[in-house]
């Protein structure tokens, strides 16, 4: 793998080096290992696929911005869409439990940070035969506080905004279409089949690769 991309977020958490000739050397020497390949209706993508308002935020970057500032144009342009968020209305479903209500932004992680460098989908591992969904509710600006207190602690079950989940396949719908971005290609749906394909790739990775599980 080339991280030759704005953000390069699979390659930074994998521990991929950034430089071209270091990448090419992992490449030709490293051990090729087995990593899930997680899809989306059918459609297949490596790293973290966004719904929502991070979706937007990736959408709604302009490539001149990106070229001139990489990951921290996603910092600018998501604080532009923040201000006129609002909320969509969801249905989610797994083997484990069903649940709907509003929703601005959701996260399936096979790796774990999107957006320039954004650790979303913490516990994710590209080796663990799971994803990670992860879900922010739709809130009041009054409870900001309690929504940046659950992101520190985003697996917590009494969480009232941020919701956190592994699990091998989820299914959501949202009427009028969600905006999702697969590793940066923008898709519009409005019923949508998360699955994981468990070790259905091998990767040269670095030895000490902090998403590999090694299981």
């Amino acid at each position: 793998m080339l991280p030759l991309g704005t953000a390069n977020d699979f390659a930074r958490g994998c521990g991929i080096p950034l430089e071209p000739y270091a990448a090419l050397k992992l490449a030709s020497e490293g051990a090729a290992k087995a990593i899930d390949v997680p899809s989306a209706n059918g459609v297949h993508f490596a790293n973290v696929a966004s719904g929502g308002f991070g979706a937007e935020v990736t959408v709604g970057t302009d490539p001149q911005l990106k070229k001139a500032l990489g990951g921290g144009a996603y910092a600018l342009t998501g604080i532009v869409t923040a201000a006129k968020m609002k909320p969509y209305e969801g249905s989610f479903v797994s083997a484990m439990e069903s649940a709907r209500g509003n929703f601005i932004a959701l996260a399936v992680g096979n790796s774990r940070q999107a957006g320039g460098g954004v650790q979303v989908t913490r516990k994710a591992f590209v080796d663990d035969g799971l994803l990670d969904p992860a879900v922010v509710s739709f809130f009041e600006m009054r409870d900001l506080g309690l929504v940046i207190e659950e992101l520190q602690d985003f697996d917590n079950p009494d969480n009232r905004f941020v919701h956190y989940r592994q699990l091998e396949s989820v299914e959501i719908e949202v009427p009028g279409k969600l905006p999702i971005n697969l590793d940066g290609e923008p898709y519009r749906w409005d019923r949508v089949r998360f699955q994981v394909h468990p070790k259905a790739l091998r990767v040269v990775l670095p030895e000490d690769c902090p998403v590999l599980k090694g299981s």
